[in-house]
């Protein structure tokens, strides 16, 4: 899995039209943040073209932040049930006050 930034690098890829190459963002377990150069079609198929940008991480660094993605996906998992949740009680808490002032009515 990967990103693009939308940053054109200053390579022309295989494909030979200017600004072609990219540089997009590794999420893989063994390059996690690393930066590289690859086609603007690369999703795609593209021509092929790939370089890295960055240097390789170090053991630690590729250890850790899988871990912080996933608890980074889990938090925001939980927040979309939350937001869920919260519309769901402000939906029935209006029903409530509807009632109420149904029966100081009657």
């Amino acid at each position: 899995m990967s990103s693009n930034s939308n940053v054109s690098g200053f390579v022309e890829c295989e494909c030979r039209v200017p600004q072609t190459a990219q540089i997009w963002t590794s999420w893989m377990p063994d390059n996690p943040g690393r930066r590289f150069l690859a086609c603007k079609n690369y999703k795609k198929g593209g021509c092929g073209f790939f370089s890295w940008y960055d240097p390789q991480m170090c053991a630690r660094s590729k250890a850790i932040i899988p871990g912080l993605l996933r608890g980074r996906n889990q938090l925001e998992s939980e927040v979309v049930k939350v937001k869920k949740e919260n519309r769901k009680m402000k939906k029935e808490n209006r029903k409530v006050k509807m009632l109420i002032v149904i029966t100081w009515i009657l």
